[in-house]
């Protein structure tokens, strides 16, 4: 049975080219998989400005919460993204601790681009 992952809010994240360090996740709203063997996740971009805007979004895991230093660890990158109403997927059942945020890898263009997306998806437990 699936359960709803819900990685950014409602309205989405809004993130800038220009912001440095890169836009993450705060880690209070990192999410607790443990309790997942595996999950599927979307990218949705619902605004994106700027000229030839190109958005990287990776999916960074950790055995903690309380600190944003280099024990977050890389589990997959969504492909880049350089148009709105485009949606990307990611499914993993291995290669993530206890829990997973999002984070910017890269964003590109010029004209100082900024984008808002979503990310949601379902967690699944195989055999009980």
């Amino acid at each position: 049975m699936p359960w709803v992952l819900e990685m950014t809010p409602v309205r989405g994240a809004q993130v800038a080219a220009s912001s440095n360090p890169r836009d993450a996740q705060p880690l209070r709203e990192a999410l607790d998989v443990s309790g997942y063997d595996g999950f599927d996740l979307q990218l949705g971009v619902t605004a994106l400005s700027g000229t030839n805007p190109s958005l990287t979004v990776e999916i960074i895991t950790s055995m903690q919460n309380s600190a944003d230093d280099e024990s977050w660890l890389l589990v997959d990158a969504f492909p880049a993204v350089g148009a709105v109403r485009t949606y990307k997927m990611m499914t993993k059942d291995r290669g993530f601790l206890q829990f997973i945020r999002w984070r910017v890898q890269a964003f590109t263009g010029t004209g100082n681009p900024t984008a808002t997306f979503w990310i949601r998806g379902i967690g699944r437990r195989y055999g009980g």
